[in-house]
């Protein structure tokens, strides 16, 4: 366009705007937004040539629009199939009751009659009111034309007791834009208030979000889910997640790239005090033997190829020696247990035995295993004891990531 910059509108009387951009295999660029006018807001698309110039062949004139309900319309994310279709979401209707907004289009950018209703698919949730709707954030396209999505399933309003509680959104829909029945509509069950981006592998579906939504404890955080929308349990968390955190106030991942490698590339925004920077943090995806000391790198050469950590020399350890902390509250007629560690594999299905004190050697009352809480980061238990004086004890283990060391706890009394 001589100067680098290109303007485009789609009428003198349109409010436009821009919210995403492709770029296919022959080096034209699809750009996705809004075009609102007096009476309807309706999903956008312009196709450019290389040079910048409109591309005549599509929708004859280079610029397409994709009609929902009266209401607001937003476009947030673009996906380009193999065979060239564009793929875009969003949400669309009246305000706080949006539903899920898809669109799909020809290659020549006309709307796809075989998707949906003209190539727009709505879908509702039941997220009415001051739950605020649902909204597709991220879409990316499977080999097989399905499409999955990834949002919010409520976000909230401003201001009231629900203000800006968000509920995560992850579906995959068919190539005609029904829901995929195979694979479950998940909400709730995810580790993030909102999925922001999504990629496929052929192991699993990822996404990205922040732990907890607007809080200083808010941190990165990757998860996968497989093709039935299990966990993927080889990641280090059992909801099948990892979590980094910055040393910063607030961590918002927003945006994933699979590299060539396998790699997992996660970018989004770190909060300091009194700035913010872009955060980005690598992954590995290695499906082999994970690494030994628990720094993130795949140690080579293999120094314990038989076992982990079992002797003081020739293998990797724990870089805090598998510090783990073993915490008893006793509370009128019980007892509530924590274990707490850097370490997954030092807290979850970890075996503590309860012992009660006598002449002698101590009696064990109960053993049970600890159960990963990730809420507060802990291996739970609580066991129902007669009343009487009890201390915990969890026995040394070797685990995949180094050696969990043994603990005792400090006496408690159970009271009638």
């Amino acid at each position: 366009s001589e100067d680098g910059v290109q303007e485009i509108g789609f009428g003198p009387d349109s409010d436009d705007g821009a919210a995403a951009v492709v770029t296919q295999p022959d080096g034209r660029l699809v750009v996705g937004g809004f075009a609102r006018g007096n009476e309807q807001h309706d999903f956008a698309f312009v196709r450019l040539d290389p040079n910048g110039e409109l591309d005549s062949g599509f929708s004859a004139d280079g610029r397409a629009t994709v009609a929902f309900a009266e209401g607001s319309v937003f476009l947030n994310d673009l996906s380009l199939s193999a065979s060239g279709d564009v793929v875009a979401v969003g949400s669309a209707g009246a305000p706080y009751c949006e539903d899920l907004a898809v669109a799909r289009l020809r290659p020549d950018g006309s709307p796809d009659p075989t998707f949906g209703s003209g190539g727009a698919q709505s879908l509702d949730f039941g997220q009415c009111g001051p739950a605020g709707g649902e909204s597709g954030q991220s879409a990316v396209i499977q080999t097989d034309g399905r499409i999955v999505v990834g949002g919010l399933s409520s976000y909230g309003v401003s201001l009231g007791p629900g203000a800006h509680r968000a509920s995560p959104l992850l579906v995959r829909l068919e190539q005609d834009g029904d829901l995929d029945r195979s694979f479950p509509v998940l909400t709730g069950e995810l580790p993030v208030p909102g999925v922001l981006d999504v990629a496929v592998q052929p192991i699993g579906i990822l996404g990205v979000g922040s732990s907890v939504q607007y809080s200083e404890f808010a941190d990165f955080v990757l998860f996968r889910r497989q093709a039935d929308g299990a966990p993927d349990r080889s990641f280090p968390r059992p909801d099948g997640s990892v979590s980094t955190n910055f040393d910063a106030r607030t961590d918002e991942a927003t945006a994933l790239n699979v590299q060539g490698d396998g790699r997992i590339l996660v970018a989004g925004m770190v909060a300091l005090e009194s700035d913010a920077r872009v955060g980005i943090a690598r992954y590995l995806m290695d499906h082999g033997r994970r690494d030994q000391d628990a720094d993130g790198i795949r140690d080579k050469p293999d120094r314990c190829p038989r076992g982990y950590a079992k002797r003081r020399r020739g293998c990797p350890r724990l870089k805090d020696d598998g510090r783990v902390s073993l915490r008893l509250i006793g509370n009128g007629p019980s007892v509530h247990g924590f274990l707490s560690s850097n370490y997954l594999e030092c807290l979850d299905r970890r075996r503590v035995l309860m012992l009660k004190p006598r002449p002698g050697r101590d009696r064990v009352v109960r053993s049970l295993k600890s159960e990963y809480s990730s809420d507060i980061d802990t291996g739970e238990f609580s066991p129902n004891l007669n009343p009487g004086r009890y201390y915990a004890r969890v026995p040394r283990s070797v685990e995949p990531v180094g050696i969990c060391r043994a603990l005792r706890s400090e006496l408690v009394r159970i009271r009638k």
